[in-house]
């Protein structure tokens, strides 16, 4: 990620607007199961989205950060062209946890929703 300037957010003052990039590297898909519903399947998802992300102030003081996937728009195998928000998370005052992604994919045929939860990092860990 990129700080690319700021935004005014009153009352909590300029928040970091940065320019990013996400890659999706899909994994090979297992062989079909046959107890596996007829509608679900195994989706390799690769490719790339770029866009804008914004931080979320910490209004306490102890918050995680938190980063707000605000504009972001790509192509990923499967799926064609998509549309993206979600958040990526820190860890916050707590001696050791985990960063998180939330991530919500929109194309033509529907939506998917990824989730993602990082090693074991010390507190106030970025995302």
């Amino acid at each position: 990620m990129t700080q690319t300037g700021e935004v005014l957010d009153p009352p909590y003052g300029p928040r970091p607007k940065y320019a990013a990039t996400i890659t999706l590297h899909g994994a090979k898909c297992r062989s079909t199961r046959p107890h596996v519903h007829p509608r679900r399947a195994c989706l390799s998802l690769t490719g790339a989205l770029s866009g804008e992300a914004l931080t979320e102030p910490d209004i306490i003081g102890d918050d995680p950060t938190r980063i707000v996937v605000t504009i972001f728009s790509g192509r990923v195998a499967g799926l064609g062209g998509v549309k993206a928000t979600g958040t990526f998370e820190g860890t916050g005052f707590v001696p050791k946890g985990n960063r998180s992604l939330q991530l919500t994919l929109v194309a033509a045929e529907g939506s998917l929703l990824l989730t993602a939860e990082g090693p074991t990092v010390p507190a106030f860990t970025p995302p």
